[in-house]
């Protein structure tokens, strides 16, 4: 169907886009792209390491300590990590211990980064 519109002498002033009959499928709408599932929360450190658990090596993640808690999220188990500024590599720990732990065995050290992974039921102390 097409409608129309005309002034009072019969002048065509618009046409209005074609109405498509009943039971016709419009154009579809394009589904939007998924929201990725943010990751864990993490407490990191600079500056610091936290040697708790079972300590695995991964050596390259990736660019950036990101990469490395990729890769902790990724193994389970994984609770904390720690990653070498110098050379860009990572440690996962795995193991039954708390954050309480791993802020006790937080030390200094200029050359590695350390995060625990916050869960979000848990408040930070």
């Amino acid at each position: 169907m097409v409608v129309k519109h005309m002034d009072g002498n019969g002048k065509l002033l618009y046409t209005a886009p074609a109405i498509l009959p009943r039971g016709s499928t419009p154009t579809p709408v394009p589904t939007p792209a998924p929201v990725p599932t943010p990751p864990g929360d993490w407490d990191c450190r600079s500056n610091h390491v936290g040697k708790v658990g079972t300590d695995t090596n991964l050596k390259g993640t990736g660019a950036d300590i990101a990469s490395c808690e990729q890769a902790c999220e990724a193994k389970a188990g994984c609770q904390a990590i720690y990653w070498h500024k110098t050379d860009s590599h990572c440690h996962v720990l795995t193991g039954s211990f708390s954050y309480d732990d791993w802020t006790s065995a937080l030390k200094g050290d200029s050359e590695r980064d350390a995060c625990f992974k916050v869960s979000s039921l848990m408040p930070l102390v």
